[in-house]
This record gives structure tokens, sequence and C-alpha cells, in this order.
């Protein structure tokens, strides 16, 4: 049983292709959403779907919290209501955990939608800020549930909860991220915007204090060691690598 915890909030657009991509999934497993108490059918359409619903205070950090201690399995799911599983997509989470003990858990290749320049652009942005380390919630981010209990889970903060449990799950051990199949994920919230806003811009704070803010600390460390004048008789200091995760693609 692989549970899937989904945190909702004002989602009826986007929850019903959710569910019925989770539908096609072989995988044995549970979901549960976790409403932080939506004002639309957000609750009539999972109880339509005969999904098993939760309600929690707003915010991801306690809904998620929430679904995982109600949940049974050996490996969690974190999926939000606007990304999209892929046809086969357990079955792999399922194959890389089983094929190496080491790995304690991990996310998807995030695809961003519309097939627009823009939406491309997404896609390699996030997936150069995976080549770092960093990841978020709209990735579907998977973890063994030994390794979630000993982290202590998300915390119930209003915001980057999913940025801020990441930090503490690459610093516990060895992740990965699945190549194929991806995660598809809406575009929606970045409509209208330019890539040069997205990142720097005072609008797009998610972008920029979760992306960019790893990427300037990063930079300012190896700076710093690179700077530093070896002791005498000590070897001279390079950056140390940046990646403790691994890529899996489909062989």
């Amino acid at each position: 049983m692989l549970p899937i915890i989904v945190p909702t909030l004002n989602e009826e657009r986007s929850l019903p292709s959710v569910l019925n991509a989770i539908r096609q999934q072989t995988v044995d497993h549970e979901v549960i959403i976790v409403d932080g108490v939506s004002q639309d059918r957000t609750l009539e359409i999972a109880c339509d779907h005969r999904i098993r619903t939760l309600v929690s205070r707003p915010g991801r950090g306690a809904a998620m919290c929430l679904g995982a201690a109600a949940s049974r399995g050996e490996v969690l799911l974190f999926l939000h209501a606007d990304s999209t599983l892929q046809s086969g997509a357990l079955d792999r989470i399922n194959e890389v955990l089983l094929a190496d003990a080491t790995i304690i858990g991990g996310n998807f290749r995030l695809v961003f939608d519309g097939g627009t320049r823009f939406s491309r652009w997404l896609t390699r942005f996030c997936a150069l800020i995976r080549s770092l380390g960093h990841y978020y919630g709209d990735s579907g981010i998977f973890v063994r549930r030994s390794v979630y209990d000993a982290l202590g889970g998300f915390r119930p903060i209003p915001v980057m909860e999913d940025w801020e449990f990441v930090r503490r799950l690459e610093r516990f051990g060895r992740t990965t991220c699945i190549e194929d199949p991806p995660l598809i994920t809406s575009s929606r919230r970045f409509e209208g915007r330019r890539p040069v806003e997205i990142v720097y811009g005072s609008g797009s704070g998610y972008m920029r204090c979760t992306c960019l803010a790893p990427l300037q600390s990063r930079s300012r460390k190896s700076i710093k060691r690179m700077r530093r004048p070896p002791l005498t008789g000590e070897p001279c200091l390079t950056p140390r690598p940046l990646l403790r995760s691994v890529i899996l693609t489909r062989s």
C-alpha cells in the first residue's frame, strides 16, 4: 500500500484530472485528501470520487502532517493537486527504492504544461535547481516512512514547508530524481510573468525565495572556500560537490 497525500484548498478545477490519473496507477495505493477549508466544490468532488478526506487548518504543512499520520504504508507520496502523475509513476517509485536501500526518497522530474516557450523555460529552470539538490512539493516528494518519522515530518509553517522539509531530507541521506516518467504540473500560477520577473521581481516570492536563494547561498559558500588561503602544509581546498542526489532514467 502506497499512500498518496494530496493537500487541497479550492482545487475544483484541477482535482478531477489528478484523481483520474491516480486511478490509472497499477500499484496498490491509498489516496488521502487533506483540505484546508475550501470554499469551492473541492470536498464535493472528493466525495463523488469516494476519496478519504480529512479537514485541517489552512496551510500545506499542517495538511501533510495530518495526512501522513492517518496513512498506512512504508513509503509516502505527497502530491499537489495541480500536479499529475503519469502512467507507471508509482511503479517507478517502488522500483528505485527496492533497487537501492540507501535511497531514502526523492521526487520526479518536473515538466510544466502548456507547451509554450515560457513553460519550457520553467521546466529547464526547475531542472537546474534540482541539479543543485533543491526541489519542491509540486514535483511529488516521496520518502520512506521511517525517514519521514525520523525527520519529524513536515513542519506546520505557513509557507515554504516543502523547501524546509527537502533541506532536512537532503542532509539526512541519498535521494533520487525520477526522470521517466516525469510529473506534469500547471504553469497557471506563473501566467503573465516574464522569466526575469519570476527570478528577480518583487511579485515572485515563491521562485525568488525558494530557487534563487539556494543558488546564492551555495555560491557565497563556494567563493569563501575558494578564496581562503591554505595554511602552511595544508593542501588547497576545492568546493565540495553540490550533489548528494542521483538522477535515474529508465533503462
